[in-house]
């Protein structure tokens, strides 16, 4: 008695089901917008001044002055995805290899 193969395809009237995107797919995906975002956000900075209640400096509320803008090209985001990639490949490889020392 055979069993029916469960890899049959999808019927060509039928739509194909979307996958979720992976995690990495995600977090260059974030790193392209947070990178898209440096362009448009102006930065600014606080003058700050001592705070006897919380025993160091703080911010000192509307004197926000702005930053000179120093945004990344394309090759510092791609760059910034490759090197988040190569430290989970590392992060991942020294905890793969710390199980295998323990066992």
């Amino acid at each position: 008695m055979t069993q029916p193969s469960t890899n049959v395809p999808p019927r060509p009237d039928q739509p194909t089901p979307r996958r979720l995107p992976t995690a990495c797919t995600i977090l260059f995906d974030l790193v392209v917008i947070m990178a898209a975002l440096i362009w448009i956000i102006s930065a600014d900075t606080d003058r700050r001044a001592p705070n006897s209640v919380l025993d160091k400096d703080s911010p000192v509320p509307r004197t926000d002055a702005p930053v000179a803008a120093a945004p990344q090209n394309v090759r510092g985001v791609l760059m910034a995805g490759l090197l988040d990639l190569a430290a989970i490949c590392i992060a991942s490889l020294v905890a793969l290899l710390s199980t295998a020392v323990m066992v």
